[in-house]
């Protein structure tokens, strides 16, 4: 909101645009206490560094491609440089802003393995923990029905596997469900 106000002063919009902007910001202000909540995401110190260290990527980027400016083509303002950091560190390499001189291609050779690297290891980092999570939760539900031998699994209950499920009860034969069926005689996994 603030970036917005401040935007409708430089560009000189009209003042009704400047008084809903302030407004909103008072309003935002007295009102913070309802909306504000303690995340249960806490950063480790791996986490921190890897968010670090994709800042640094950035900055290294951008500072270093803008302090090169002309060495480069097309590439003449801090947006210029933004947007070119961008489409290097993305791998995608539109063309249209390259390097004309040994230096400026140096330089864009040691970008790609900082920004790739850094970007790589803070996915690998941030989203480590969400996945060893997920996979722990499905191992606890794989050893929660391991001691259960000489069982059938069915994936999934249906009006086609209503008939195999009071085939196997009639044999006695276990059997799990993939899904809760509310069935006697059946565990569900979910």
């Amino acid at each position: 909101m603030i970036v917005l106000l401040a935007n409708n002063l430089y560009r000189g919009t009209t003042p009704h645009t400047a008084v809903v902007t302030l407004t909103l910001i008072a309003g935002l202000s007295l009102s913070h206490k309802q909306f504000y909540c303690r995340s249960e995401v806490k950063l480790g110190y791996a986490q921190i560094v890897a968010l670090f260290s994709v800042l640094f990527a950035l900055g290294y980027g951008i500072i270093g491609s803008y302090a090169l400016r002309a060495q480069f083509n097309n590439l003449e303002t801090w947006i210029d440089a933004v947007y070119f950091t961008f489409v290097t560190y993305s791998t995608l390499g539109f063309g249209d802003i390259h390097p004309l001189t040994a230096e400026a291609k140096i330089f864009v050779i040691s970008m790609i393995p900082i920004g790739v690297g850094s970007f790589i290891t803070a996915i690998a980092t941030l989203l480590g923990p969400a996945l060893e999570k997920r996979l722990k939760g499905v191992l606890g539900i794989m050893k929660k029905f391991q001691h259960i031998t000489n069982h059938v699994i069915i994936c999934g209950y249906s009006n086609v596997s209503e008939s195999v499920i009071d085939e196997l009860q009639e044999r006695d034969v276990p059997f799990l469900i993939g899904r809760r069926s509310g069935r006697p005689g059946s565990a569900a996994v979910q």
